[in-house]
């Protein structure tokens, strides 16, 4: 039995543990032991600790520093608002990480945007694995790129930050007696890369050499829901308390009248459900099945979390699309140059919800292109993007034979 530690360091989100989730499963079928060291406990109780999981959370630099840069352009830039801005910082987080790794009896670790962490695992000397969508792991480009490339940006600011955290690294890699790095993009470059995402949906268009897995999303966890006989058109909504136009959007939901709208809003006060919950708007607080929802839906609207938009796009449905993060913001832009949804940002003057949902039925187009993702990608299915990865986890951890690396398109030629 080998002991794996599940890495969650940076971003938000209960969709990185969930992508995750059902490899840990088999894991664990197949006698391995499974730890979650998570940035967020908030569902852990219920979705892991209920199943046996050993959960922890993750070290995590909170204290807000003045005078960097703002707003961030490259995931160096990010990474130095996070301990590698001085050695002291990133010091103390690798080296609890070591201890956490060293209470696990660690052999693996899989790192889900969880930097220090895996400084920690090249320092321990153990097998590790980058595991996720591609916003956190940049292409081995110099200076890694700028992510606001509608902010014109000196690369110089961009080698600034490059250089800062490669030296802050070095610095606590040198003080823990470890091989120097030469690049930021090492710091990702561990024995495997699982890029659960597609060429189309890469946050970093300009990767040139991207393996991708496929991406990983949950269709069977929370309450089953099914849409009512069938009105005009089904929408399904993934919104949070968070999103700033919140109430602005529910009252524009109200004036379709003739649509069936099931929405998930985790968190969202008891009165504003009341309030906006219709015969044809019903809202749930708590997670439902995407499963039977999204086969006989007709249009998305999400913050566009990478697991969402991925299931909605693999059933061919087109997106509305409302980020309020970068990652987010990125993602939804590829979709939008795909022709697959439309995006809105906070900055964007249109605003009128009822009339950008009716012009996203109303045109083919749309559906076309996400029907076209879908067909691509139609035999890349979860379970096999899950047995692929499995395999290589049980190869890294020494329990079966070499095998090629896999390409998640290749399943479609």
């Amino acid at each position: 039995m080998a002991n794996i530690v599940y890495a969650w360091e940076l971003g938000g989100g209960f969709g990185h543990t969930h992508a995750f989730l059902a490899l840990a499963r088999r894991l664990r079928e197949a006698g391995h032991e499974v730890v979650f060291i998570l940035r967020d406990l908030l569902h852990a109780e219920r979705e892991l600790n209920s199943q046996g999981f050993r959960t922890l959370q993750a070290p995590l630099w909170q204290a807000k520093l003045l005078g960097l840069p703002d707003p961030t352009t490259s995931l160096s830039e990010i990474l130095l608002h996070y301990g590698f801005f001085a050695e002291e910082h990133l010091s103390a987080l690798v080296r609890a990480w070591l201890e956490l790794y060293h209470w696990a009896k660690a052999d693996l670790v899989v790192g889900d945007y969880a930097p220090t962490a895996m400084l920690a695992a090249r320092i321990a000397g153990l097998t590790a694995a980058t595991f996720g969508t591609g916003f956190c792991r940049p292409p081995a480009l110099e200076p890694l790129p700028n992510l606001r490339d509608w902010i014109p940006i000196h690369p110089e600011r961009l080698r600034q930050a490059d250089r800062r955290v490669l030296d802050t690294s070095n610095q606590v890699l040198s003080h823990l007696r470890s091989p120097q790095i030469h690049t930021v993009t090492e710091i990702f470059a561990m024995h495997e890369d699982f890029l659960c995402t597609y060429a189309e949906l890469d946050h970093y268009p300009e990767r040139s050499d991207g393996h991708y897995w496929g991406s990983l999303y949950n269709l069977v966890q929370g309450e089953s829901v099914a849409w009512p006989e069938r009105r005009e058109y089904r929408i399904f909504c993934y919104l949070k308390p968070g999103f700033p136009r919140l109430q602005e959007f529910l009252d524009g939901l109200g004036k379709l009248g003739k649509h069936e709208v099931i929405m998930f809003c985790p968190g969202l006060a008891r009165h504003l459900v009341e309030k906006y919950s219709t015969a044809e708007i019903r809202i749930f607080t708590h997670p439902i099945k995407l499963g039977g929802l999204i086969k006989r839906c007709d249009l998305g609207i999400c913050l566009a979390g990478h697991g969402t938009i991925s299931a909605m796009l693999h059933a061919g449905i087109p997106l509305l699309l409302l980020p309020t993060n970068l990652e987010q913001y990125l993602t939804s832009r590829r979709i939008a140059q795909m022709g697959a949804g439309i995006l809105i940002a906070d900055h964007d003057g249109l605003l009128e919800y009822p009339e950008v949902i009716a012009h996203l039925l109303a045109n083919p187009d749309y559906r076309q292109a996400a029907d076209n993702f879908s067909r691509k990608y139609r035999l890349c299915t979860q379970d096999l993007i899950h047995h692929r990865i499995f395999v290589r986890i049980l190869e890294l951890l020494g329990s079966a034979p070499p095998c090629r690396k896999p390409y998640a398109a290749e399943s479609s030629r």
